[in-house]
């Protein structure tokens, strides 16, 4: 792992996590956390909304205060990964701790932590998949690839959309570092990810695919393309947060040195919006925004470069 600067991004996680618990306790159940708790209490291998990673934890925790832990945990596991995905990426410690802050301050980050369930979780899991790729490209070890394998299974049993995650990636990798498709590395995680994920799949394959069904009716209350699309570009903007917005523009240079990355950031609004997701579910690819690099040397990394040492 490339160079962190664990003082000042442990600061900022701890503030977060202050605040975070200073008002978990000011609000009662969420009609959520009911649910996966007694989901949960009924142990099967899929369920027709979701897989069944949510409901198990939340069973396991069995009361508010632990699921509020492990919301806020997930909260601030996000705030740290994402100053190491900046590291990783090239960034500096003020890089970093910016990258930290701003999806701390982020609005959709904020507020997926005051309640556990299953979008703070999947957050947690795209930056996690993210930081182990960009790894996984820069040692250039077929190893390395395990990471992100397991994490992605893991959210896959979680939550579906990380299919559109590793189809990104896939597609960033194919246009972009094509070299590395080349080798075992990308092929292990993927099959690594699968089988992780296969005791849902089949879940879902023997009763009929009912989460198919279950998007479709979400995508009918969002008012399907069309609705998506026209909450796609107000909500964004006001879920991200001033200060991500400031970063965005300030920052948009650095994400093209990453050009694999990219793809991922502008294939994953494209799909959702097509497919009549809810406004919230770009927000995962987000913390690639927080201006990855401040790339001023030769040691930055680009894509297309050989393996790095």
């Amino acid at each position: 792992m490339r160079n962190v600067g664990w003082r000042s991004v442990l600061i900022v996680a701890a503030v977060a996590a202050v605040v975070h618990l200073a008002v978990a306790w000011r609000y009662g159940w969420h009609r959520d956390e009911f649910y996966f708790v007694t989901a949960g209490r009924h142990p099967a291998f899929g369920y027709i909304d979701q897989p069944p990673l949510t409901p198990l934890l939340a069973a396991l925790a069995g009361n508010l205060v632990v699921l509020r832990i492990l919301a806020i945990a997930a909260q601030v596991g996000c705030i740290v990964l994402t100053a190491m995905l900046a590291a990783e990426l090239g960034g500096d410690r003020k890089a970093q701790t910016l990258a930290a802050a701003v999806i701390a301050a982020c609005p959709i980050f904020v507020g997926a932590s005051l309640l556990f369930g299953t979008t703070v979780l999947d957050q947690a899991v795209w930056i996690g998949v993210f930081l182990t790729t960009a790894r996984a490209l820069r040692i250039g070890a077929v190893r390395a690839w395990l990471w992100p394998g397991v994490i992605a299974g893991l959210g896959l049993e979680n939550k579906d959309t990380v299919a559109v995650l590793l189809v990104g990636i896939g597609v960033g990798l194919l246009l972009y570092r094509r070299d590395v498709l080349r080798t075992w590395g990308p092929w292990l995680a993927a099959g690594v990810a699968l089988l992780i994920a296969l005791p849902n799949i089949v879940w879902q394959a023997a009763h009929g695919w009912p989460q198919f069904e279950m998007a479709a009716v979400l995508s009918d209350r969002t008012g399907g393309t069309l609705g998506s699309l026209a909450q796609l570009a107000v909500l964004a903007f006001l879920q991200a947060g001033p200060p991500l917005v400031a970063v965005w523009v300030l920052g948009a240079r650095e994400l093209t040195k990453h050009r694999w990355l990219l793809v991922v950031v502008i294939l994953t609004p494209v799909v959702f919006t097509l497919a009549g997701g809810k406004s919230y579910y770009p927000a995962r690819c987000w913390p690639c925004c927080s201006r990855p690099a401040r790339c001023g040397s030769a040691s930055c990394p680009r894509d297309g470069s050989p393996p790095w040492p």
